[in-house]
């Protein structure tokens, strides 16, 4: 399970609304101080974001608490943002080389093959959109309260 430290800004009709940092996953590894990528995230660290979780936990404003996700929820949604519109944009792009080949070279130009992979790109981007909305709506896509850390700490300097 992944998990990501937040801390509870507000409760209303049985959820939580979560405050937590965003984080890298190249805070874990032993390569951080050298890596170029660890580097250009850097500035990217003290990002804030805001979750609504169902409280089961019974968190109250103030609490420090772990959210958690399914790490199979997690790579499903990774493949359904990423590797859709990406594998749209190539099929496009195939697809129309194959027309081409078949049409004896109408429309051969470069310029329409590119068009063809933007628009396979774009219909990727609005599948990937649309599977997310539904996927979105199951509880085992959406992050959980895990445990409470700490009870009622003041709201006004969070610190993860």
């Amino acid at each position: 399970m992944l998990e990501q430290l937040g801390i509870v800004i507000e409760i209303s009709n049985n959820q939580a609304v979560v405050q937590t940092a965003r984080l890298s996953y190249c805070d874990h590894c032993a390569g951080n101080k050298g890596c170029g990528v660890g580097n250009l995230v850097f500035g990217l660290r003290e990002k804030k974001t805001l979750i609504v979780v169902a409280n089961h936990q019974g968190a109250k404003v103030g609490d420090k608490i772990v959210l958690g996700l399914r790490e199979e929820s997690f790579l499903k949604s990774s493949v359904v943002l990423y590797l859709l519109p990406l594998l749209s944009f190539f099929l496009a792009m195939i697809g129309y080389e194959i027309l081409v080949a078949q049409q004896q070279g109408l429309f051969s130009s470069e310029i329409f093959l590119i068009l063809a992979g933007l628009f396979g790109l774009i219909v990727g981007f609005f599948l990937s959109n649309q599977i997310f909305i539904k996927i979105s709506k199951k509880i085992c896509y959406q992050p959980v309260i895990i445990r409470i850390i700490e009870l009622n700490k003041s709201l006004r300097n969070p610190d993860y």
